[in-house]
């Protein structure tokens, strides 16, 4: 946060159409709008979550937030992050939108409407979050590093593999594609790619 220059940031997630940051802040359970603010003060950092009661137990249970404060049915967890928000009076408020990261720009029209409404005057203080979650996406722990060399031992290795089985003028894209598959389902791995890019890919091939 300090690299990207930012002292708030502010994630809203909601079922059925959630950020798709939501699943890296622990918020892709949310059944209800749930503000998760990340800050920095004079004590150092912090994570804060207003979350709908209910879910709210099962974030806390997690350990993965300082502080997961249950918002009773009913009452708006959205304007109680902007009362807390106001009284903190941080010098600016980054929010998910972002015209070149995908990651950055999951705040819904109807949510950044509501948001300032909530704010109101500090609302001048939004500002994007596209740095802070390149910044942010880009610090991987140990364990994370681990994980990215075997797939990438991995990858390396299904890519050889499938060559050595192509023959010229006989194997064609979709004999590669299962091949693939098969190495995938064989060490219990899946892709990276996108549902509707590999039906597009498998139908193309």
């Amino acid at each position: 946060m300090k690299t990207a220059g930012v002292d708030c940031w502010v994630s809203i997630c909601r079922e059925n159409n959630n950020d798709p940051i939501a699943s890296h802040i622990g918020g892709e359970n949310a059944s209800g709008s749930a503000v998760f603010i990340f800050y920095l003060d004079e004590a150092g950092f912090h994570s804060l979550v207003f979350f709908p009661d209910g879910e709210a137990t099962a974030l806390d249970e997690l350990d993965i937030h300082d502080t997961v404060v249950r918002v009773e049915r009913g009452m708006s967890t959205l304007d109680q992050a902007a009362g807390f928000i106001k009284e903190k009076n941080f010098s600016n408020i980054a929010i998910n939108t972002s015209a070149s990261n995908s990651l950055a720009d999951g705040l819904t029209h109807s949510q950044h409407l509501e948001l300032e409404k909530a704010l109101g005057v500090e609302a001048s203080k939004l500002v994007s979050s596209t740095e802070l979650v390149y910044e942010w996406l880009s610090i991987k722990l140990p364990a994370e590093v681990e994980i990215l060399k075997q797939a990438a031992k991995l990858a390396s290795d299904f890519q050889y593999e499938a060559y050595q089985m192509i023959e010229p003028g006989k194997t064609t894209d979709a004999d590669v594609a299962r091949f693939l598959k098969s190495k995938m389902v064989e060490y219990g791995v899946t892709d990276a790619w996108h549902p509707d890019q590999k039906s597009k890919c498998e139908f193309w091939a």
